[in-house]
């Protein structure tokens, strides 16, 4: 079973991954598209600037989860690194627990806030205004998958044998 759910969410962080990666990479044509509508045909858009945050925004979440399962993030491991190997696993598992914790309850918390977002039909703040949630509806799905790839590690770092 946990087999299983680790393959589905490696299928679905993978997707999404590259969901945000395009939408990242549409960020330059849509300023290039800018610059040549506004300079050539002397029609600069009214959404480019605001599409161009939207897609970061969104780019940078969907693509969070592949980071944290590829261990891209940042780790400091002096400390780790000067400990016996036993003694490394277990600070690293814990350390593991804790950050899955942490992501598993924001991600609670901004799914809270993204459903209060949709029941008040919250709009961004710009000239170009979407609803907010189209946004901020990511950041639950980041952090939780997020976690869940704490807690995968965690498990895998303790059953991992000493050298």
């Amino acid at each position: 079973m946990f087999g299983l759910v680790a393959s589905l969410l490696d299928r679905l962080v993978t997707v999404l991954g590259w969901i945000g990666a395009f939408l990242i990479g549409l960020i330059p044509a849509i300023y290039c598209y800018e610059v040549a509508a506004r300079y050539f045909f002397s029609a600069p858009t009214t959404w480019s600037y605001e599409s161009g945050g939207y897609l970061l925004c969104l780019g940078t979440l969907l693509c969070a989860p592949v980071v944290t399962r590829e261990h891209g993030h940042v780790a400091i491991v002096f400390v780790a690194e000067t400990l016996p190997m036993a003694s490394r696993r277990r600070l690293e598992s814990a350390i593991g627990l804790a950050a899955a914790a942490v992501c598993l309850a924001v991600a609670a918390t901004t799914a809270d806030e993204v459903s209060s977002q949709i029941a008040r039909n919250v709009q961004t703040t710009a000239a170009f205004a979407i609803p907010k949630w189209w946004l901020t509806a990511a950041l639950p799905y980041a952090l939780a998958a997020s976690g869940l790839y704490f807690i995968r590690d965690a498990i895998l770092t303790r059953a991992a044998p000493s050298a």
